[in-house]
């Protein structure tokens, strides 16, 4: 396959919702010294243009800087088929590297989401605090209105009966 859609493509019908098995092994197979390094390395040069479009990512300024997703697949691919032991160590530091740039950039992620979590805490400290005050006022101001201790004024007028207190604020 010389696109990456093709083993895209390819690998989408292998690994499909309702198998029955749940996990498939996937083989490439490569011959050494054949053209399949320059296919595998022109897959990979393409996936990398792909993945930059779809990221939309305009701070890349080569397409080298990518490390990501089926780009390294098929970096690997090449650097088997090439059997040069240089290139597959070199294929499999750059999946190191972009492994732990994502992790790098998890770790920035979650900081940032701790520090909003300790901002938004201390701010519901602060107005909870505020409410509890607001509501200690409101228990000193209780008035107890149960049973004959009701009384309610309408209009400067002071009802001592429910009924009455409510048709009077009915009127109003």
């Amino acid at each position: 396959p010389w696109l990456p859609s093709q083993i895209e493509q390819r690998e989408g019908r292998i690994v499909r919702q309702g198998n029955q098995h749940d996990e498939v092994d996937i083989f490439a197979y490569a011959t050494e010294g054949s053209l399949d390094a320059t296919m595998w390395q022109n897959n990979e040069r393409k996936a990398r243009f792909i993945a930059a479009a779809l990221a939309g990512d305009t701070s890349i300024r080569r397409l080298e800087d990518l490390g990501e997703g089926q780009a390294n697949q098929f970096a690997m691919a090449k650097a088997i088929a090439s059997g040069d032991q240089r290139l597959m160590q070199k294929a499999g530091l750059e999946a190191d590297i972009a492994r732990l740039e994502r992790l790098r950039a998890a770790h920035i992620d979650d900081q940032h989401a701790v520090r909003r979590q300790i901002r938004d805490a201390e701010r519901d400290i602060e107005y909870s605090t505020r409410r509890i005050g607001d509501i200690g006022q409101d228990i000193e101001r209780l008035v107890p209105t149960n049973g004959d201790a009701f009384a309610m004024t309408v209009m400067d007028k002071v009802y001592d009966e429910r009924k009455l207190a409510g048709r009077a604020l009915m009127k109003e």
